[in-house]
């Protein structure tokens, strides 16, 4: 089993460094992934655990402000990195093809994509969990 935590955009530097002093007395045979916000990504400092962010630019580097590219990601030792949160489906509209791309972004610097999928309430209710959960993979 693999376990992902992703701290949302929670825990500012100090709870940060006090959740990662509390996280390195976790001892398990399981996989675990700790994705913080990225500006806790440079104070990461655990043995137990694999680093990952929790988003990535679909653009590779340029002037795309507020954006993080993979190849910026790597350059922290990020392993993995989580796309296609529901949220920025819905919120911020991003779309399956745009989450491509950043998959092959992450790739391409050697990190691994953990690809989040699912469907609204509306589309369950609809019965369209199927080609929903199929478009997005």
């Amino acid at each position: 089993m693999i376990i992902a935590l992703n701290n949302k955009s929670n825990l500012n530097k100090e709870e940060f460094n006090q959740y990662q002093e509390n996280f390195s007395k976790i001892s398990t045979e399981h996989q675990m992934i700790m994705c913080p916000t990225l500006l806790n990504i440079p104070m990461f400092n655990l043995d137990n655990c694999d680093l990952g962010a929790q988003n990535v630019s679909k653009h590779e580097n340029g002037a795309h402000t507020g954006e993080v590219s993979a190849t910026q990601l790597a350059s922290h030792n990020v392993k993995y990195c989580i796309v296609g949160h529901s949220e920025r489906r819905q919120e911020l509209r991003e779309t399956d093809e745009e989450i491509n791309q950043k998959i092959k972004n992450l790739y391409a610097s050697d990190i691994t994509p953990i690809l989040c999928v699912g469907e609204t309430r509306e589309e369950r209710e609809n019965n369209q969990v199927k080609e929903i959960i199929t478009n997005e993979v």
